[in-house]
């Protein structure tokens, strides 16, 4: 118990944990933190190892504690956490638009697939109604679907920013 930090990286050398030996014993891979500058001092390790968006911040590299670059923390994962998130802000807003004319979001497209399957297979006609419903419906889960598939086409971070600020 002297008041030493450590940190645990995984098999990528990425920082996933920090500790003071007050508190846990350190494992014989765990790498002691010596820096006075990193703001090492006391029994609580309050490093921040996580951004705002939780990507480890640090890696360790030969045996030194380094910060990882920007083209690090925006590696392929964080493109895909980015976006399934778009995925769902562009369902969230089409929704949203179906909500505002409609009580029921999902629902009414659901029932709108077993009623084109019913008409089909007894050869009606679809009445008035449900032709005004789905000619509301079909642009706003259309223009939804093309912009996931552009969200789903994506490539790098710039590409979807450039996608989601267009």
């Amino acid at each position: 118990m002297a008041d030493r930090w450590f940190v645990r990286c995984n098999a990528s050398g990425i920082v996933t944990k920090g500790f003071t030996d007050d508190f846990e014993v350190p494992l014989p891979t765990d790498i002691e933190i010596t820096n006075q500058a990193v703001g090492r001092a006391g029994r609580h390790f309050r490093m921040l190892l996580n951004d705002a968006e939780d990507r480890p911040m640090w890696k360790v590299v030969d045996g030194q504690l380094q910060q990882r670059s920007h083209a690090e923390l925006e590696d392929a994962e964080y493109l895909q956490k980015m976006k399934r998130q778009a995925i769902r802000s562009t369902k969230d807003a089409c929704n949203v638009a179906i909500a505002e004319d409609w009580d029921c979001i999902e629902m009414i497209g659901r029932c709108m697939l077993a009623i084109d399957k019913l008409l089909t297979k007894t050869g009606e006609t679809a009445p008035a109604k449900y032709a005004n419903m789905k000619t509301k419906i079909e642009p706003l889960t259309t223009a939804r679907d093309t912009r996931i598939a552009a969200i789903k086409a994506c490539t790098t971070l710039a590409e979807l920013e450039a996608l989601l600020n267009g």
